[in-house]
């Protein structure tokens, strides 16, 4: 499996830190816990968290043939409608 198909990349809004405006910008989810992003207004960069919004998705598939259950697991990518950003360290 080539690389680029384990990513998705999508435009997402953010809150600036610094000067608290909205904008929009380009995120690449890699599985990456922390992401940097530059703020179009003020010009400052900024860390996008993205561990909280990764959870645990779980598909339970029943099978009447042979009176089992199935459960899968698998970590799915929850996106906020606006990302909040924090001041790198």
């Amino acid at each position: 499996m080539d690389k680029a198909d384990n990513t998705k990349s999508k435009r997402y809004k953010f809150r600036c830190w610094k000067c608290r405006k909205e904008y929009f910008g380009p995120l690449e989810i890699t599985g990456q816990q922390k992401v940097i992003v530059t703020c179009p207004y003020c010009h400052v960069q900024a860390v996008v968290n993205l561990q909280p919004y990764y959870k645990e998705l779980r598909t339970v598939l029943k099978r009447e043939e042979y009176n089992a259950t199935d459960i899968q697991r698998e970590e799915g990518f929850q996106p906020p409608e606006i990302f909040p950003t924090l001041k790198p360290e």
